[in-house]
């Protein structure tokens, strides 16, 4: 996961841990109302096997195992990443817990020390309407649909890494926040792709204080 000049992008909490002796943990948060169900924005986060179709700098991902306990699952994958002059395998280690979240941690890095992230999906049942956000919509659901079905959802993700190399470290800074935008959005995009016109667009929306990861 690559990173552009720090862009002053709203709604985003940025967090650098300073070291003498190696390079920058660099964190970052955001939360997103995206016009997708909870159900369906996990479906896509934790089906890590078709990375390589469309998130930014994968070019191939592997599952290699997979245990599955009632709602919750733990999986092992290979993850090659490719930019300009990077070109790295290492191994996620992504715990899911069904329409809930999915958190990832890599292991086995040459590239890295640390890098892990974590999205975390909520039910949206009463949203603001898009221009007119003293104005809220109620979703009603079916008798067969459960709150994981609401056409829009709460998207909370969490990123943070640190470089083996102080170089990567300092390349990294000049394109960070740009980088994780444009993740995130590939995963919105996925969703259009698969389940057709959102319910609303997405929009940044305040990050709650109590928010912890």
């Amino acid at each position: 996961m690559t990173i552009l000049q720090p862009l002053k992008i709203p709604h985003l909490i940025t967090r650098k841990f300073l070291s003498l002796t190696q390079s920058t943990t660099t964190s970052l948060t955001e939360r997103r109302l995206i016009g997708f169900s909870a159900k369906q924005m996990y479906n896509i986060v934790a089906n890590v096997q078709e990375y390589r179709k469309f998130v930014p700098w994968v070019i191939d991902s592997q599952i290699i195992r997979m245990e599955r306990y009632n709602d919750k699952s733990n999986t092992e994958a290979q993850l090659t990443v490719g930019f300009q002059s990077i070109h790295e395998s290492y191994i996620s280690k992504v715990n899911s817990i069904e329409n809930k979240s999915v958190e990832a941690n890599a292991s086995q890095s040459k590239l890295f020390n640390l890098l892990k992230n974590k999205w975390i999906f909520h039910p949206a049942p009463k949203v603001p309407i898009p221009h007119h956000h003293h104005l809220m919509k109620q979703y009603e659901l079916l008798d067969n649909q459960t709150p994981d079905d609401y056409p829009c959802c709460y998207v909370d993700f969490h990123v943070e890494f640190q470089f083996k190399s102080l170089l990567h470290a300092q390349l990294s800074d000049l394109f960070f926040e740009k980088s994780v935008k444009m993740m995130v959005l590939a995963f919105e995009n996925r969703a259009k792709e698969l389940y057709g016109t959102p319910s609303r667009p997405s929009v940044k929306v305040p990050i709650p204080k109590k928010l912890k990861f």
